[in-house]
């Protein structure tokens, strides 16, 4: 089986998840927290996607995939830092051939 070359992993990016923490009133505050602190990556060039949204409107969507090994603890609904700008993990899958783990990112609002 192929494995993922170590030179095609050329960016450093931090994956932050949602975490929930007592609030001592009852409720709680989320907050982001780091879960791994430099993966090492490989990142596409963003792209524009328009979509219409559900009132019909056009919606022009900034989105970006992201290539790491697999087993890679990168999930749905965390979020990516890249230099400062937050992306919100779509989905995250090892491909069939367990060479990478893909996941689709779109840019914050």
């Amino acid at each position: 089986m192929p494995k993922l070359s170590s030179r095609m992993l050329s960016h450093r990016v931090t994956v932050l998840r949602s975490t929930k923490t007592s609030d001592s009133q009852g409720g709680y505050t989320e907050a982001l927290a780091p879960v791994i602190g430099q993966l090492a990556c490989r990142l596409t060039d963003s792209k524009l996607a328009n979509r219409l949204d559900e009132s019909g409107a056009l919606v022009a969507d900034i989105t970006r995939w992201l290539y790491a090994a697999p087993g890679t603890d990168i999930q749905a609904d965390d979020r990516v830092d890249v230099g400062g700008a937050i992306w919100l993990v779509q989905s995250a899958d090892d491909q069939p051939d367990r060479v990478y783990r893909k996941a689709f990112l779109l840019a914050e609002q």
